[in-house]
């Protein structure tokens, strides 16, 4: 019997190994939470730390040494992003950002982490943004600002990013911000 079976709405994400499942828990009154990584074919907790924010999207970075949390703060609408050693528990980095963000994923080698609100109900302004980050420094390697999309995704060596806005498919250089490629939009 898994340990996130206690939790009445859990945030989960297995490890690319399947040896690990990560589960996030807030409760409002008083704020409080805790991110627990646990064995996957057990449920034994392995490793159990406080985190005092509700978690919108979790992650492990492809080779299981990271993960990562988004939180939104539902008043400010201002978000968390924070990378942590996924064996201790250690914050690496940890970024305010001035939007909600409500997904973030890792691209394959692990190299870089984006975000985006992919929730239609979290933000209602004019144009959203989507952020990519270096995992190594946390420092910024490229935003764009959409109007609607249905995901973001960012290649296997981490130097471009796909969404879809509006339907149509479009792809970015992260090192330059240009965007290479826009497909016809997708009708269905």
């Amino acid at each position: 019997k898994l340990l996130f079976t206690m939790f009445s709405d859990p945030l989960l994400a297995f490890s690319s190994d399947g040896s690990r499942v990560a589960g996030a828990e807030f409760f409002d009154d008083p704020p409080e939470g805790d991110i627990i990584i646990a064995a996957a074919d057990s449920g034994s907790p392995i490793l159990i730390f406080p985190y005092d924010r509700p978690v919108s999207s979790i992650g492990f970075s492809p080779n299981g040494n990271s993960l990562f949390t988004v939180s939104v703060d539902e008043g400010t609408l201002t978000s968390e992003v924070v990378l942590w050693d996924a064996r201790s528990g250690d914050r690496r980095w940890t970024i305010a950002y001035d939007q909600p963000l409500t997904w973030a994923g890792f691209n394959a080698d692990g190299s870089r982490l984006g975000a985006a609100n992919l929730d239609e109900f979290v933000w209602a302004g004019p144009s959203r943004e989507a952020v990519v980050w270096d995992t190594a420094s946390g420092e910024v390697a490229l935003t764009f600002s959409f109007e609607t999309t249905a995901g973001i995704t960012i290649d296997r060596d981490g130097t471009r990013v796909a969404a879809i806005q509006n339907g149509a498919p479009r792809v970015w250089s992260i090192a330059s911000g240009q965007e290479l490629l826009t497909l016809p939009a997708v009708v269905s």
